[in-house]
């Protein structure tokens, strides 16, 4: 099961995401915005549907203000998974468990060079089909 880490300062960002040797789910937020508390849970529930192949973390906008300069952050709620320095994907706004859940496998399925009949079986069987091939 993975945790969210929170993330303090420019330092610890570099050392969880930036240094990190898996893909990295990034939630931006801030307090007192409705949407960053609703994305909250489900970015948690995200979280614990990938063990060790993915981290989570989170950074408060407000007491990381230099973090989400940096990544020139316009809008909270915002999702972005980093592999490194590179981004993979963003989302601005209210994102749900299983959008979070499909953004974070899009990358692991990418690091693990997964072909389109793979995903397409995985798809299938995840709605209740089965694949004839």
């Amino acid at each position: 099961m993975s945790d969210v880490i929170e993330i303090n300062g420019r330092e610890h960002f570099e050392q969880e995401i930036i240094a990190a040797d898996v893909p990295c789910v990034v939630n931006f937020w801030s307090p007192g915005c409705a949407s960053c508390v609703a994305n909250d849970h489900d970015f948690e529930g995200a979280a614990k549907d990938f063990s060790d192949e993915v981290r989570f973390a989170s950074v408060n906008v407000h007491t990381n203000q230099e973090v989400a300069q940096a990544m020139r952050i316009r809008r909270v709620p915002t999702v972005v998974i980093f592999r490194g320095t590179a981004v993979f994907d963003v989302r601005s706004g209210r994102c749900t468990q299983k959008n979070i859940t499909r953004m974070a496998q899009r990358v692991l399925d990418k690091e693990n060079n997964v072909g389109l009949l793979t995903r397409l079986k995985r798809f299938l069987n995840s709605h209740g089909r089965k694949a004839w091939f």
